[in-house]
């Protein structure tokens, strides 16, 4: 008993002194906001931000690798690719309850529909003298919006699937492209 009760307070207090060193070990994490010496990279620090377009080019890219395409190929299917993948923005959310969306999005970029809608909704919710009608008005328009938007991602999919082999559809299926 005097045995087991001596190996658990030096478990204990090896596990006690081992978190204690790597919590001083640690470096410090500075203010999040902090953007002094490691330029403008913001909470991670050890990259720097990438802009919209290089974050496609290298979602393509990758793409374009894992589904092991020659470049003749990557000609047909990157625009049924690039096609699907901008419905599935358009239909994404834009902020969920918070409505933080409005922030979110590139104001250099056009509308679709879907946007457009969305905007006009929560333009019109948030507006204490909308009235009910204007309200029912505004999500009709964007339920429709999304409805014809989604019907436009069943057909994209569709013509991106005529293109694949089976290995490169299951390839785009784990990848959330096609379902």
């Amino acid at each position: 008993m005097k045995r087991q009760l001596l190996t658990l307070v030096l478990a204990g207090s090896t596990l006690v002194g081992t978190l204690a060193w790597a919590q001083n070990d640690a470096p410090p994490r500075g203010d999040r906001n902090e953007r002094n010496e490691r330029g403008n990279r913001g909470e991670r620090g050890d990259r720097p931000r990438m802009d919209p377009e290089q974050m496609r080019q290298m979602m393509m890219n990758r793409l374009k690798e894992q589904l092991k395409t020659t470049d003749e190929e990557w000609t047909v299917i990157q625009p049924r690719i690039e096609k699907v993948a901008e419905i599935q923005r358009s239909l994404r959310g834009f902020g969920g309850a918070f409505g933080r969306g409005d922030r979110m999005r590139d104001d250099d970029q056009p509308q679709n529909d879907v946007q457009r809608t969305h905007d006009e909704l929560r333009q019109t919710v948030r507006d204490e003298a909308s009235t009910e009608e204007a309200i029912q008005e505004k999500l009709v328009a964007y339920r429709a919006a999304r409805e014809k938007a989604e019907g436009d991602l069943d057909t994209a999919r569709k013509e991106l699937s005529e293109v694949l082999t089976p290995r490169q559809e299951a390839v785009l299926v784990m990848v959330g492209m096609l379902e």
